[in-house]
């Protein structure tokens, strides 16, 4: 049973963002189709319930039982893995490791590329930050976990450059900027936080959120003091700019 094994892991993964391609091995597509009584069933001849269970924590499945559908459901699940940076679940029963299928998409890159904003409102977007900003008189950068995932890190570097901004991380961001900078603050967890790096980022009146996962953990017990009014969150679908 080491998928079920597995899932634990897995499912911790999904909650954090961690991209993780999960290969499972199955029996046999004929054994399945035949219903037997094999591992990966829960004694009732049922293939589909592991993958069931899977679905809840992957964001997307691709089940190679057929070799017409292989190539694409492979494709489909690394790019997909990639951009939401979760994990996703591929199933391979042991008759088609060696079944050939069409092998020309091999010699074309994969599309990883970020689906585009809408030019118009990222334009809304940019403005209305940059509004807050400019009215804002202690403004700080709060860089997360996220910021990691989704690979936007150089990003930020150049963000902490380009407005000298006093930049902190929360406890699951730690590592994500570079802490030789001197606008590096610290590390901020809420009541857990240095009182000098609690007292700057809570009297902030304008946080840029980075990547946040305000999960019990990450926030020392939702013992974050920092309200939505001050807080612009960028995430990577979309922006929230205090409550819209």
């Amino acid at each position: 049973m080491g998928e079920l094994s597995a899932l634990n892991a897995i499912a911790g993964s999904y909650s954090e963002f961690v991209p993780i391609v999960h290969i499972v091995g199955q029996p046999n597509t004929k054994s399945q189709k035949d219903g037997m009584l094999l591992h990966h069933t829960l004694g009732n001849g049922d293939f589909n319930v592991f993958a069931k269970m899977s679905a809840g924590i992957s964001c997307t499945l691709g089940r190679l039982n057929e070799t017409l559908e292989a190539a694409t459901l492979i494709d489909n699940a690394i790019r997909e893995c990639w951009i939401r940076s979760r994990p996703v679940y591929i199933s391979l029963p042991t008759d088609m490791i060696v079944k050939q299928i069409e092998g020309d998409r091999l010699d074309k890159p994969l599309d990883l590329s970020l689906p585009a904003n809408d030019p118009e409102k990222e334009d809304y977007v940019v403005d209305v930050v940059l509004k807050y900003l400019h009215a804002a008189k202690k403004p700080v950068i709060l860089v997360d976990a996220c910021a990691i995932r989704h690979r936007v890190l150089d990003e930020v570097h150049d963000l902490m450059e380009a407005s000298g901004l006093p930049t902190f991380v929360a406890p699951m961001g730690k590592g994500a900027v570079d802490e030789t900078r001197p606008n590096y603050g610290g590390v901020y967890a809420g009541t857990g936080s240095n009182a000098g790096v609690r007292e700057q980022v809570e009297s902030s009146d304008l946080i840029l959120s980075i990547g946040a996962i305000k999960s019990d953990f990450n926030t020392s017990g939702f013992s974050y003091h920092i309200g939505q009014l001050n807080t612009i969150d960028f995430h990577s679908t979309y922006v929230r700019v205090r409550y819209s």
